[in-house]
């Protein structure tokens, strides 16, 4: 039986959390009970009640990992060390608040499965201001003027990669990765997956204005 592991990075997530583990749970029971999973919290010292929250699911649940960092390692560091503890054939990214839809989780799996080494949700819907998709993509403008590897517009973290990359990652201490950007360019075959983004729907976004352009 495969096992997929579910990275998800947090900050302040208390009123997120159960929801996320009940919601992706019960998924792979009742839609994907032919692979094993396993739920990966990485948690950027929390100072509300997520740390006892995660800890008291895994002593109900052996299938749940949970690692605290002594301080704020930023978002794309908490990823980077959530691939590096996963034991998963293929990780999958997604953010506590569930704004990313659970059930594109099956897509991405079935896609992974015809040989895609990346597979990446690609946001059709977002509710924000002018402003800001202006930026966003003027980001992306000047980041695939000066790569090789052009980085699809609205492409997030949400997205499963394979066990080979994942590998790749084992050794790398950079401080400060773009995970977004090197996942895709260690991909050899990557494909999107088109979908809309769900509004927030308990607590608040911990991305500042500096992190919100590329995501």
């Amino acid at each position: 039986m495969k096992k997929i592991s579910i990275c998800i990075p947090v900050l302040n997530e208390e009123k997120n959390i159960l929801v996320a583990y009940d919601e992706i749970s019960n998924l792979f029971k009742s839609e994907l009970p032919n692979y094993q999973y396993e739920i990966v919290f990485t948690d950027n010292y929390s100072t509300d009640g997520t740390e006892a929250i995660i800890k008291n699911i895994c002593d109900k649940d052996k299938f749940v990992k949970y690692v605290r960092f002594k301080n704020n390692l930023g978002y794309d560091k908490s990823i980077m060390e959530g691939y590096k503890i996963c034991s998963g054939e293929a990780a999958i990214v997604i953010d506590c608040d569930l704004q990313d839809p659970v059930e594109i989780i099956k897509e991405f799996i079935m896609e992974w499965e015809k040989g895609y080494d990346l597979v990446y949700g690609i946001r059709k819907k977002r509710n924000e201001n002018f402003f800001i998709t202006f930026l966003r993509k003027l980001f992306y403008i000047l980041m695939n003027s000066k790569s090789t590897n052009h980085y699809p517009l609205n492409a997030g973290d949400f997205r499963i990669i394979d066990r080979k990359i994942i590998n790749q990652f084992q050794n790398d201490d950079n401080l400060f990765p773009y995970m977004r950007g090197i996942t895709f360019s260690l991909s050899k075959k990557p494909k999107g997956i088109e979908y809309n983004r769900n509004d927030r729907k308990r607590g608040s976004s911990k991305l500042g204005i500096y992190n919100t352009f590329p995501y």
